[in-house]
């Protein structure tokens, strides 16, 4: 039987432990890469919400808000009010538990709430389940790509966006 996970919202105590899941996630993955968000922003600024899960231990985050790439908006690439899932990952003992995909969905409930039209995200190109969920809840490729030059490695990504109008 697995033991039950708990999802609330992150206090400004719980940048520390994210940065080190983020870090412990995404080192394991295909991608190899180490990138710190700034979490003690994201935790204090109203704009941005964090949603964790944990058991003992935090297992899992995701963190949306305002589009942080605001030539998106600027120039109409992606019409209408987006939100962005900033951030989206889960401890490697947890993954295939669909964990990832109840925190997703936890974040684009509070898209929602902020009455944001829709939602985007970046996914690397090298994260095969990622793109599985994102798939699964019916978020669309846009045909927009980028890549980050990250002091680690550079990573490319390709932009997903779900209407949420339809969604709820």
């Amino acid at each position: 039987m697995n033991a039950v996970v708990g999802i609330r919202r992150a206090v400004l105590e719980d940048a520390v432990p994210l940065a080190k899941l983020q870090t412990l996630a995404q080192t394991r993955q295909d991608s190899g890469w180490a990138e710190v968000l700034p979490w003690k922003r994201w935790l204090t600024d109203p704009r941005f919400f964090t949603y964790i899960a944990e058991q003992s231990e935090l297992i899992g985050a995701v963190a949306v808000g305002s589009v942080l790439d605001t030539d998106l908006v600027r120039e109409d690439i992606i019409d209408g009010k987006p939100g962005e899932i900033l951030a989206w990952f889960i401890h490697p003992d947890q993954w295939r538990q669909k964990l990832g995909r109840k925190l997703l969905v936890h974040g684009l409930t509070g898209l929602k709430r902020c009455l944001f039209d829709s939602a985007v995200i970046w996914v690397p190109s090298s994260a095969k389940r990622a793109r599985s969920v994102i798939h699964e809840l019916r978020f669309g490729d846009t045909g927009l790509q980028r890549i980050r030059n990250l002091p680690s490695r550079s990573i490319r990504e390709h932009c997903y966006k779900l209407d949420l109008d339809s969604y709820f």
